[in-house]
C-alpha cells in the first residue's frame, strides 16, 4: 500500500507538470488482491515514463527509453530454454491476451526467462488462435516470423502510413499510445498524413490513420467528410477500412445527404493491446480541382463503447491527373485436377496508361468458386515464369493478397501477363469450381513512379464471376494392371501364397477407402480352401490389410 500511494503521488505531479486532463484511476485496494494491485501499479509506471518523456521532450531534453529487456528472437525455444528473449516472449503473450501465468512467475508484470510448461500452453493458445499448426507450444522459425508483428516494448515502435506495409495483428506500441486500464481508446496516430494536395484518380489516399488502445471490442466507425469539397470527388464504392495490408470491410459510398461512411459488425477484440487503422479513399478521376476534403470520426460503437475524437488533415484536389492500371482477362487456363500440383488458376494483364510508369507493389484476387478455401494453398505470382509474390493460403473476406517484396514496373503504354499458380488439395470434389477475379479497385495497389501516388485501377473488366475464368476441377484416372501370377496348382497348407498381382497407378494424390476382390474355387473339400487373405504393399513390404 504505500507503493500505491507513491506512485499515485508521482502520477498526480506527473499530470500537474504536463497539463493533462485525466488519468485512469487507481482501484479501490479493498477489491483487489496483491497481485492485480501490482500488475495496475506496473501500468501506472509504464504511463508515468511516457509523460516523464513528454515533459523532457518540451523542456527540450532527449527522451531515452528503454525497453524492460532485448526482445530479439532469432532462436527456436521450448521447454527448458532460458534467456532475455524467453523473457520477452512471455511479455509479448501477456501483452496480448495469452497469459502465460495469473500470479506469480509468468504473469504481467512477473515475466521470468524460464520457458516452463506453462510458457509452452499459453504460446499453443497464441498458435491455435493464429492458425499456426501444430499448435504445440514449440517456438520455430514459423512462429518466430508470426509473432514478430506482435512484440511490444514498452514504448517505441512505428508503423508505416499506407496499406499494404505492414502484418495484421496487434501492432507494436508506437510512441506516446498509453494502454487504458479499462476500455478502449481511439487516438489519432503520431504519423497520420500530413495535409497535402492529391493528384486526380489517386488511389488508396490515407485520409486518416489512427490507434485503437486497451480492452474491449470495437464493432462500428462512422467518419464524415468535412471542408469545401464534394462526395463526387470521391469514386462510388471507395472508402475503405484498413488494418496493414488487410481490407477490413467492403468498399463503402459517401452518403450525399450526411457525407458519412458508416463501417458495421468490425468485430476488433482488443486484449491489453494496440491495433493501428488506416481510413483509405479512391479519389474520383472527375473530381474539381480546388475542392478540399478532410476526415473525422462522429461515433464508435463497441463493448465498451469506445472513447476518443479523431479529426483528420485537409486534402486539396490539384488539377493533374495520376495514371492508371487496367486488367483485363488473359488466355483461360485448361481445368486443374484433384491434387494437381502448381496448377495455373488464372491469367489476366495488367496495362499502364501513357501518363506515366507503375509500379504493382500489392495485388489481391478473391476466390469466388464452390472449393473450399483450405483446399486452395500455395499461391504464386509469376510474370514470363518469374516468381513475383507468393501467399500461402485463402485470407480473410476470401481474398488472395500478393504483396510483392519488390515493387513490379509496368512502363507507360506498356502491358504484362500475370499468372497465379496454387496446389489443390486431395480431398477437393470433382466438378467444385475456382474462379479468382478482382473484388475492388484498391485491391490492386500500384504507385506511379511520375507523381509518386497510388493510382487508380480500372476493374471493370474482371471484376464479375461471368468475367473470369470458370475452371472446374477434374477427377484423375486411376489404372488397375493385372500383373500375375498364371494358373497353377497351389500347395496345401501353403502360407502367404501370392494369388493375385496388381499395380495401381493414378494421375493425383487419392485415398483408398476399400478394396473387395472376389474368389471362385473349384474341386474343394469342405471348408473352403482360403484360410485368410492379405493386402500385401510389395514397396513397403507391409500387410495393408487383412
Amino acid at each position: 500500500m504505500k507503493k500505491a500511494a507513491t506512485v499515485g503521488l508521482a502520477v498526480s505531479t506527473a499530470i500537474w507538470l504536463s497539463g493533462a486532463a485525466a488519468i485512469v484511476p487507481l482501484a479501490s485496494a479493498q477489491t483487489l488482491t496483491a497481485e492485480q494491485l501490482q500488475a495496475q501499479i506496473t501500468q501506472l509506471l509504464a504511463q508515468i515514463q511516457l509523460l516523464q518523456t513528454q515533459l523532457s521532450a518540451q523542456a527540450g531534453g532527449a527522451a531515452v527509453i528503454t525497453p524492460a529487456v532485448s526482445c530479439s528472437l532469432t532462436r527456436d525455444l521450448t521447454v527448458g530454454a532460458k534467456g532475455d528473449d524467453v523473457k520477452c516472449l512471455q511479455q509479448t503473450l501477456n501483452a496480448n491476451g495469452y497469459a502465460v501465468a495469473a500470479s506469480g512467475a509468468g504473469s504481467p508484470g512477473n515475466e521470468s526467462s524460464y520457458f516452463g510448461p506453462a510458457t509452452r500452453a499459453a504460446l499453443a493458445k497464441w498458435q491455435a488462435a493464429k492458425g499456426i499448426t501444430p499448435a504445440v507450444g514449440y517456438f520455430g522459425p514459423k512462429t518466430r516470423t508470426a509473432i514478430a508483428s506482435a512484440i511490444a516494448p514498452v514504448l517505441g515502435g512505428t508503423t508505416p502510413t499506407t496499406p499494404g506495409t505492414t502484418t495484421p495483428g496487434t501492432t507494436p506500441i508506437p510512441a506516446g499510445v498509453v494502454i487504458p486500464l479499462t476500455g478502449v481508446a481511439i487516438t489519432l496516430a503520431s504519423d497520420n498524413t500530413a495535409r497535402q494536395a492529391l493528384p486526380k484518380a489517386a488511389s488508396g489516399v490515407v485520409f486518416l490513420k489512427f490507434n485503437l488502445a486497451g480492452t474491449g471490442k470495437v464493432n462500428s466507425l462512422t467518419f464524415k467528410r468535412a471542408g469545401i469539397g464534394s462526395v463526387n470527388d470521391f469514386t462510388s464504392g471507395g472508402v475503405y477500412l484498413y488494418d496493414g495490408s488487410t481490407r477490413l470491410t467492403s468498399g463503402r459510398t459517401i452518403n450525399s445527404t450526411t457525407h458519412e461512411i458508416q463501417f458495421l459488425n468490425l468485430g476488433i477484440v482488443l486484449s491489453g493491446s494496440v491495433k493501428t487503422l488506416t481510413l483509405v479513399a479512391d479519389v474520383a478521376g472527375g473530381a474539381t480541382s480546388g475542392n478540399r476534403n478532410s476526415f473525422s470520426l462522429v461515433s464508435a460503437g463497441g463493448d465498451p463503447t469506445p472513447t476518443g475524437t479523431l479529426a483528420g488533415n485537409e486534402f486539396e484536389i490539384a488539377g493533374q491527373t495520376v495514371g492508371g492500371l487496367d486488367p483485363t482477362s488473359g488466355a483461360g487456363p485448361a481445368n486443374p485436377r484433384i491434387g494437381q500440383k502448381e496448377a495455373t488458376l488464372q491469367e489476366f494483364v495488367l496495362t499502364a496508361s501513357s501518363t506515366e510508369d507503375i509500379e504493382l507493389r500489392r495485388l489481391a484476387l478473391i476466390e469466388t468458386g464452390t472449393i473450399q478455401n483450405d483446399h486452395l494453398t500455395n499461391f504464386v505470382l509469376k510474370v514470363n515464369d518469374v516468381i513475383v509474390a507468393k501467399a500461402d493460403a485463402i485470407g480473410g473476406k476470401d481474398l488472395v493478397t500478393f504483396t510483392l517484396d519488390k515493387p513490379y514496373t509496368i512502363e507507360k503504354g506498356q502491358q504484362r501477363t500475370f499468372k497465379v499458380y496454387g496446389d489443390i488439395g486431395g480431398k477437393a470434389r470433382s466438378a467444385d469450381t475456382i474462379i479468382l477475379r478482382f473484388d475492388s479497385a484498391t485491391d490492386v495497389y500500384a504507385v506511379g513512379k511520375l507523381y509518386g501516388y497510388p493510382v487508380l485501377s480500372t476493374i471493370s473488366a474482371l471484376d464479375a464471376d461471368s468475367e473470369a475464368d470458370t475452371l472446374t476441377i477434374q477427377g484423375g484416372t486411376v489404372t488397375l494392371t493385372f500383373n500375375g501370377p498364371i494358373a497353377g496348382d497351389l500347395a496345401l497348407r501353403a502360407q502367404d501364397v501370392n494369388i493375385f498381382d496388381f499395380t495401381l497407378a493414378t494421375q493425383n494424390n487419392i485415398e483408398i477407402k476399400n478394396l473387395r476382390f472376389y474368389a471362385t474355387t473349384t474341386g474343394y473339400v469342405s471348408p473352403e480352401g482360403y484360410n485368410d487373405y492379405k493386402v500385401w504393399d510389395v514397396e513397403k513390404n507391409a500387410v495393408i490389410t487383412s
